[in-house]
């Protein structure tokens, strides 16, 4: 016979045998005999006492726990992720910045911005307004220092001619008055043998003095070595003051004696200009005849000096205009470089034009430093990386960064992360303070452009997962108030 099933009914309730009656409402004198359902039931109670659920809940229990252990120890890199916006690098080695150069009007732009130039093409035609008035004014100023050059030259020519004139009535003159000496030259009056006499010895004697003054001034330079020599040995007490003066004495009388000598020379000077006067006198009277051809000679030296002055001073002002035509020549050449240099703005390297309105340049007056636009090189761009602060025990210079462009169908790149050189600065909006990093974009095919969002992540060092929920539950609930981290 098969064991009937247990019943499903809940809650379960046990009825003893003698309550059966009772339970079924029948009288009580009426006698029921044990049926096999009892003690059935009985056993059904007690196989389902033992069931074996609780332990089943226990295991799953446990199996929750631990496969929640082994999750939370699980590597998993820390989330640390930003947006950034690609720009040009600032090195001058990846731009070239377009200015005016020079004040004037912007008469043709002949590129737009994103269009690829290489060096040496023409960007930008100027129309140089000051360079040009300053050309003008140079050119006029050219002209007037040529008509002063060709005026002081035919100045120079006249005076020339005089000079040559003059030169030949010198000439005649001075060979008249030769004649005329000549005849009178030999003549000789006593008065001017005895003057000469007179004369040779006055210059005997100034010799004879100009040596005794040589010999004295050697003594008086002997005195003065020996005194100087004997002044250390009196102030150490060697010598006395006493045992010195003599040779003081000595040498004052030595220089009083060169000075004697001196003054004498002086005299015999004076004697000898005397007797020479003297002398000339005397040798014009003798030569009275020759005073007329003399006058005449004289005259024609006089003019022909003055003609000499006249021609010096026309060739000092022929050299003085023709050195400011040259620094006006110079100053025109540099000029015209000028002109022919910023005239024409060419492109000094590779790379894409970047700028902003450059139609709106056209036709307009431009400050030499005003900034037109920039020749960019757009095959390597940069990313600005923003770091909150409290990332800084898992994000480092030297970590590698994955840069995915916002744009559909632009590749992923990796690529290193780098140190700004700025200071951690803080965020006025978050009140939080930023690590500033940067990283490099690959960009060849010159399909990305500078401004263009990108997602930047970091490629953290995995570790545990409980430590990263930590991490991000710290973040979470730390005070976000400036310089609490």
């Amino acid at each position: 016979m098969t064991a009937p099933q247990p019943r499903s009914q809940s809650p379960l309730r046990i009825v003893p045998p003698s309550q059966i009656g009772k339970a079924s409402g029948s009288p009580a004198s009426t006698k029921t005999p044990s049926l096999p359902q009892t003690e059935m039931s009985t056993s059904d109670t007690a196989a389902g006492l033992s069931s074996p659920i609780p332990w089943r809940r226990w295991a799953i229990g446990a199996g929750l726990i631990f496969g929640i252990g082994v999750i939370m120890h699980i590597p998993v890199p820390p989330p640390s992720w930003t947006e950034g916006e690609l720009r040009v690098p600032d090195s001058s080695s990846h731009r070239q910045t377009v200015y005016a150069g020079k004040s004037g009007k912007v008469i043709k732009i002949h590129v737009q911005s994103g269009d690829f130039v290489r060096a040496g093409q023409v960007l930008v035609e100027l129309e140089l307004t000051e360079i040009d008035q300053k050309i003008s004014d140079l050119q006029t100023e050219i002209k007037k220092q040529e008509g002063l050059i060709q005026e002081a030259q035919i100045r120079y020519q006249g005076a020339h001619h005089r000079i040559s004139e003059l030169n030949f009535s010198a000439a005649i003159a001075r060979d008249r008055a030769n004649r005329a000496k000549s005849r009178s030259g030999n003549l000789q009056a006593p008065e001017v043998a005895i003057y000469d006499a007179e004369v040779q010895e006055l210059r005997s004697r100034q010799v004879r003095l100009r040596n005794e003054m040589r010999s004295t001034q050697q003594m008086i330079d002997e005195l003065e070595e020996a005194i100087q020599r004997r002044i250390p040995l009196v102030s150490e007490g060697a010598i006395s003051e006493e045992q010195l003066s003599p040779k003081k004495q000595e040498l004052i009388q030595r220089q009083q004696e060169l000075q004697g000598q001196k003054d004498q020379i002086h005299e015999t000077n004076q004697k000898i200009q005397g007797v020479q006067a003297k002398k000339q006198l005397a040798r014009q009277t003798l030569n009275d005849g020759s005073v007329g051809q003399v006058s005449d000679f004289q005259e024609a030296q006089i003019k022909l000096t003055a003609a000499v002055a006249e021609i010096s001073k026309y060739q000092k002002a022929a050299l003085i205009a023709n050195q400011v035509l040259e620094e006006y020549q110079r100053k025109l050449g540099q000029l015209m470089r000028d002109q022919s240099s910023y005239q024409m703005i060419r492109a000094n390297r590779d790379g894409r034009v970047y700028g902003a309105d450059l139609a709106g340049k056209v036709n307009s007056q431009v400050d030499g430093k005003e900034k037109l636009f920039e020749i960019v090189d757009l095959t390597t761009l940069e990313v600005p990386v923003e770091i909150d602060q409290r990332d800084r025990d898992v994000v480092h210079t030297g970590m590698m960064v994955e840069v995915r462009p916002m744009q559909p169908n632009q590749p992923k790149q990796i690529s290193e992360l780098k140190n700004d050189d700025s200071a951690v600065r803080q965020d006025p909006t978050q009140q939080k303070r930023q690590l500033f990093y940067f990283t490099t974009v690959k960009n060849q095919d010159g399909s990305l452009r500078p401004g263009e969002k990108v997602y930047v992540t970091v490629l953290t060092k995995p570790m545990p997962l409980y430590q990263v929920i930590g991490r991000e539950l710290r973040k979470l609930f730390k005070s976000r108030q400036f310089g609490d981290f």
